[in-house]
């Protein structure tokens, strides 16, 4: 009922939603800690690497934090708008994801 072309581009245009561009932003933030550390890192600094790791992982685990009312594999925002777009689109064209 609807092409694979239309369906992905309704998705790519996803990314114009606020919402989820900053959900995107925030998972590529998680490295920039690591990546401040490996520019000033200094051999033998296991403890420094291991603070770095530990912030990047703590960053990655915000980012990607179950959103209020989400459901199955839509924790983040950009999943949860897929999910909703997916449901329009099933409800536009008359047909059911659910299992025959």
């Amino acid at each position: 009922k609807i092409s694979r072309d239309e369906i992905s581009d309704k998705i790519i245009g996803l990314l114009d939603n606020p919402e989820s561009m900053g959900s995107i932003q925030d998972g590529l933030s998680m490295m920039e800690g690591l990546m401040d550390y490996m520019d000033t890192a200094k051999p033998g600094d296991d403890a420094g690497l291991c603070r770095a790791i530990n912030k990047m992982l703590d960053k990655g685990a915000a980012a990607s934090a179950s959103v209020s009312g989400a459901t199955g594999d839509a924790v983040t925002p950009q999943w949860r708008a897929t999910h909703e777009l997916l449901d329009r689109e099933a409800a536009r064209l008359g047909v059911s994801f659910a299992a025959q």
